[in-house]
């Protein structure tokens, strides 16, 4: 009986530490992805606001730039409302960053 309990702890033990191994590896994968997403979904919103920016300076419409850059006029018009504080030098780092604490999805 004591051999059985004696097998049966290593068995546990060793069955605990692989498992907690391919968690930790099975979590580093999942958030390699997710961060690989939001990069890409950041570098797709800093385009967005770095064109609108351009056609700012170029003096056109929001609704000019919405068809134009082909996203929605909402959409758009907050990155002008946020832009303007920028004018006339229109950061789009900055304008990125400001609308990014405000939490707004591109979708």
């Amino acid at each position: 009986a004591y051999i059985r309990e004696e097998g049966y702890e290593e068995g546990y033990d060793e069955g605990y530490e692989e498992g907690i191994g391919q968690g930790i590896t099975q979590g580093m994968k999942q958030g390699m992805a997710q961060g690989m997403e939001q990069g890409i979904e950041q570098g797709a919103v800093k385009q967005i606001v770095k064109s609108v920016c351009i056609k700012l300076r170029k003096g056109k419409s929001p609704e000019q730039i919405a068809d134009e850059v082909e996203e929605s006029l909402e959409l758009v018009e907050k990155i002008c409302l946020t832009a303007q504080k920028e004018a006339p030098d229109y950061d789009c780092d900055r304008i990125y960053e400001m609308l990014h604490e405000g939490e707004w999805t591109v979708h």
